[in-house]
């Protein structure tokens, strides 16, 4: 395992997340103690439309921590500048999963898009509707307050903790280095290192198996703490280990449950024999599906001709 856990974990600063984890701060600077004489200092500079805009933005971006999902889960991060640049240049429809923190499916945002579906009346709150009707408008604003930010009043404190982020990143590589398990155990209280896992404890008790990692990216911040912040990245949202019991039952009769696997695991050159007993799994899902559908076309077809008349398009 600690071989497992030093291979796997690297570590990387982000300039474009720890801005962002300052306005988290600034919105609800009351959860974090260690920056409150920050934030207090702060929001005395900015000016009141620029609080204004800090407290309206937050509201429609979960506090700011919607936006972080658009970092990429690659070692050589954004800068801060790429990074608002990446969200000025989104399409709409991505633009809104990101902002409303992925709580609804890209279908389901084009639908809402092409006035095809009204569900958006009763699942967004006003300011979330505001840019519903207006992406486009409110993706500029949300990058210029993001630019404007950046260059009068987040640069400098950039400046200064760049270089403790920087030996933050050295220490935790030289405990890495002698002893990834305790390394890893000391970032959080909540994350937990076991002999089966890496455990998260948040409203519930996330598991993630170690045959399921293939990367772990550690970002150092002076803003986060006392949040456990988890993002997962892989081709799906989250490792199928974390769904609840029925979710997991649910998607057994899916053969995209197991294709996503086959073709990632395949993709990486690691085929193993848990691959193969996956692989058959898909075949046997597929062949009761094909006999499932045989079955209900022919109890239809059984129905129609005894019961009345049936159009086929």
């Amino acid at each position: 395992m600690q071989d497992f856990l030093r291979k796997k974990s690297i570590v990387a600063t982000s300039a474009y997340l720890e801005m962002l984890s300052s306005l988290h701060v600034l919105h609800r600077p009351e959860h974090h103690s260690y920056r409150v004489e920050w934030a207090q200092q702060t929001l005395q500079q900015l000016p009141d439309q620029f609080k204004k805009q800090l407290r309206e933005y937050g509201e429609i971006t979960d506090e700011w921590l919607s936006l972080m999902d658009a970092e990429s889960p690659s070692i050589s991060t954004r800068s801060i500048q790429e990074g608002i640049d990446n969200i000025r240049n989104l399409p709409d429809a991505e633009f809104l999963v990101l902002l409303y923190n992925q709580r609804f499916s890209l279908s389901t945002i084009i639908s809402w898009l092409s006035d095809t579906d009204d569900g958006w009346k009763k699942a967004l709150s006003e300011n979330e509707r505001k840019a519903l009707k207006h992406p486009g408008r409110i993706r500029r604003m949300i990058a210029n307050f993001l630019d404007e930010y950046h260059r009068i009043y987040f640069y400098a404190e950039w400046r200064r903790i760049e270089p403790w982020l920087v030996r933050a990143e050295r220490t935790f590589l030289e405990k890495l280095a002698r002893s990834p398990e305790k390394a890893l155990g000391e970032l959080h209280p909540r994350l937990l290192v076991k002999k089966d896992g890496l455990y998260a404890q948040k409203a519930t008790l996330y598991r993630f198996p170690y045959e399921e990692i293939k990367t772990i990216i550690v970002r150092p911040s002076t803003f986060v703490y006392p949040h456990l912040m988890l993002n997962l990245f892989g081709g799906v949202r989250v490792p199928p280990t974390v769904f609840p019991f029925w979710a997991k039952l649910l998607a057994a009769f899916f053969p995209v449950t197991y294709a996503l696997y086959l073709v990632r695991e395949a993709l990486s050159g690691e085929i193993s024999i848990f691959w193969w007993w996956m692989f058959l799994c898909l075949v046997l899902i597929d062949m009761l599906l094909v006999a499932a559908t045989f079955w209900i076309l022919s109890r239809a077809e059984r129905y129609s001709r005894k019961h009345g008349s049936w159009t086929m398009f």
